[in-house]
């Protein structure tokens, strides 16, 4: 666990030093958004919508296509299922991707991949952390303001199949530096 912490952080300073290079013409940009993930699957049986925040911070390599680095909190509320009640998962997804804006527009993808950290009551951390890949689409509307839409896919130990993996539609609604 603290091996790959390291290596996210490494992944952080390198492109804040890479960035420290740059033209100035393609400045980075940092965002910070309010977050929603509403389970998919079988994970919608026992958690609820999830709230939370997270932070973006994007690298220009070309005019259309950036390095992306984000961490976030996310909370999924539990529900009772089948006479069981299922406590809270706590969520701390750290991702790297690639933003690419179709044909110079506003409109992007962006595949990321990572790890998520989560907690619940009475399970080990490695239980309910794991790796995780989303792909998703975003609209910039402004300078200041983008929404995206996103397939976030993450499991804990033992997670093989789709059915063992927390699977979420998630919204992320985000405020630009």
């Amino acid at each position: 666990m603290r091996k790959l912490i390291l290596f996210f952080v490494f992944i952080l300073v390198t492109v804040f030093t890479v960035n420290a290079q740059k033209p100035a013409e393609k400045a980075s940009s940092f965002s910070i958004g309010a977050e929603l993930g509403l389970p998919s699957g079988t994970a919608a049986d026992a958690w609820g919508l999830g709230f939370g925040a997270s932070l973006k911070y994007a690298l220009p390599l070309s005019t259309d296509l950036a390095l992306t680095a984000s961490a976030g909190y996310i909370s999924y509320g539990g529900k009772t299922f089948s006479g069981t009640k299922f406590p809270a998962w706590n969520t701390i997804p750290l991702k790297a991707g690639l933003k690419y804006k179709v044909g110079g527009s506003a409109f992007s993808l962006e595949p990321q991949v990572g790890y998520t950290l989560g907690s619940m009551t009475g399970l080990s951390s490695s239980d309910v952390s794991g790796f995780t890949w989303a792909f998703g689409a975003g609209y910039q509307f402004s300078q200041l303001i983008d929404l995206g839409v996103r397939y976030e896919s993450f499991g804990g130990k033992g997670a093989t199949t789709s059915a063992d993996r927390f699977n979420i539609i998630g919204v992320r609604l985000g405020f630009n530096f």
